[in-house]
């Protein structure tokens, strides 16, 4: 009976072993193509994606928030779309964000509530996806619904 457990505790863990992360970055544009200094870092394994929200703040490029997501193909859609949910504490404290990257038609859509007020999920921005990172301290810095109450 150990046998058998120790032999299937050791095919899980060889299972959970094999899935690598590879790690993907985009930079939010604006429908034009002119960057926002505020991106996603991820680490994305089979159809989850664990990271960062980097540079929200242009002038503090360092104050990133945790973000995490996961794959998901919405009705009618071909392909799949990364939901990710993060914070925005860099600019607004009590933001929560969510956002519907495509990685495939290189797009995104920003969805934001204000956990301070009775105003539920509202999209407040989309544009273009730009492969890589935001570089330090470049780009426009992207509206929040905070900044526009």
């Amino acid at each position: 009976m150990k046998t058998k457990f120790g032999m299937a505790a050791a095919f899980v863990l060889a299972s959970a072993g094999a899935a690598s992360a590879d790690q993907v970055a985009y930079t939010f544009a604006t429908a034009g193509g002119t960057p926002y200094c505020d991106g996603l870092v991820l680490d994305v394994t089979d159809s989850f994606a664990s990271g960062q929200h980097v540079g929200s703040q242009c002038a503090n490029p360092v104050a990133n928030d945790f973000a995490g997501g996961l794959q998901v193909r919405g009705l009618g859609s071909r392909h799949l779309k990364w939901t990710v949910s993060t914070s925005d504490k860099a600019n607004v404290p009590h933001t929560i964000e969510f956002y519907v990257v495509d990685a495939n038609l290189m797009t995104w859509q920003v969805y934001e509530e204000d956990t301070a007020d009775a105003v539920t999920f509202q999209l407040v921005d989309s544009g273009v996806l730009l492969n890589g990172a935001p570089p330090a301290h470049a780009g426009i810095l992207r509206p929040v619904s905070g900044a526009r109450k």
